[in-house]
Protein backbone atom coordinates (compact mmCIF):
# COMPACT_ATOMS: atom_id res chain seq x y z
CA UNK A 1 0.00 0.00 0.00
CA UNK A 2 1.29 3.41 -0.92
CA UNK A 3 0.33 6.58 -2.71
CA UNK A 4 1.74 5.66 -6.14
CA UNK A 5 -0.29 4.54 -9.13
CA UNK A 6 1.71 1.34 -9.61
CA UNK A 7 -0.75 -1.53 -9.00
CA UNK A 8 1.80 -4.30 -8.49
CA UNK A 9 3.78 -2.93 -5.55
CA UNK A 10 1.80 -4.45 -2.67
CA UNK A 11 -0.22 -7.64 -2.94
CA UNK A 12 -2.36 -9.51 -0.42
CA UNK A 13 -2.37 -12.94 -2.06
CA UNK A 14 -5.50 -15.01 -2.69
CA UNK A 15 -7.96 -13.71 -0.08
CA UNK A 16 -11.73 -14.26 -0.15
CA UNK A 17 -13.84 -12.37 2.38
CA UNK A 18 -17.37 -13.44 3.26
CA UNK A 19 -20.08 -10.90 4.08
CA UNK A 20 -19.19 -9.17 7.35
CA UNK A 21 -15.56 -10.33 7.30
CA UNK A 22 -12.61 -7.96 7.19
CA UNK A 23 -8.90 -8.16 6.51
CA UNK A 24 -6.41 -6.41 8.78
CA UNK A 25 -2.99 -5.75 7.28
CA UNK A 26 0.16 -4.78 9.12
CA UNK A 27 3.88 -4.76 8.57
CA UNK A 28 6.74 -5.40 10.96
CA UNK A 29 7.06 -1.95 12.53
CA UNK A 30 4.80 0.87 13.68
CA UNK A 31 3.75 3.25 10.89
CA UNK A 32 5.50 1.10 8.25
CA UNK A 33 2.89 1.63 5.51
CA UNK A 34 3.77 4.61 3.35
CA UNK A 35 0.18 5.67 2.65
CA UNK A 36 -3.04 6.66 4.28
CA UNK A 37 -6.49 7.98 3.50
CA UNK A 38 -6.79 11.75 3.16
CA UNK A 39 -9.29 13.69 5.24
CA UNK A 40 -10.49 15.54 2.13
CA UNK A 41 -11.23 12.33 0.21
CA UNK A 42 -9.16 9.71 -1.52
CA UNK A 43 -9.25 6.77 -3.93
CA UNK A 44 -8.75 3.08 -3.17
CA UNK A 45 -7.79 0.82 -6.09
CA UNK A 46 -8.25 -2.95 -5.98
CA UNK A 47 -6.78 -4.98 -8.86
CA UNK A 48 -6.42 -8.69 -9.48
CA UNK A 49 -3.96 -10.76 -11.49
CA UNK A 50 -6.41 -10.93 -14.42
CA UNK A 51 -6.39 -7.14 -14.80
CA UNK A 52 -9.80 -6.49 -13.26
CA UNK A 53 -9.85 -3.17 -11.40
CA UNK A 54 -12.27 -1.73 -8.83
CA UNK A 55 -11.81 1.93 -7.88
CA UNK A 56 -13.57 3.28 -4.79
CA UNK A 57 -13.64 7.06 -4.38
CA UNK A 58 -14.07 8.41 -0.84
CA UNK A 59 -15.44 11.93 -0.57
Amino acid sequence: MDDSEVLEDFTFGNIILDTGDYWLGYEDSTDSFSSGLGGEGDSIVFADADGSILITILE
